[in-house]
């Protein structure tokens, strides 16, 4: 009977510590999902953006 507590006692552990990596497995799953997102976000701004081009400074030289 005590054998077979024992390794009762081992499952149930072994299966605790399972279910704690997959959390943690998870969590990380999501975490670079949200960053995998951010960076498409980011990317597409920058893609909408448009260049604003500054006049060239005019020269001196020319006004006389």
């Amino acid at each position: 009977m005590r054998s077979l507590q024992r390794r009762l006692e081992a499952v149930t552990d072994t299966t605790a510590n399972l279910i704690a990596q997959l959390r943690e497995l998870e969590g990380l799953r999501e975490r670079v999902r949200k960053a995998e997102l951010a960076g498409r976000s980011r990317r597409a701004d920058r893609r909408k953006r448009t260049r604003i081009r500054r006049p060239k400074p005019r020269s001196r030289l020319r006004r006389r």
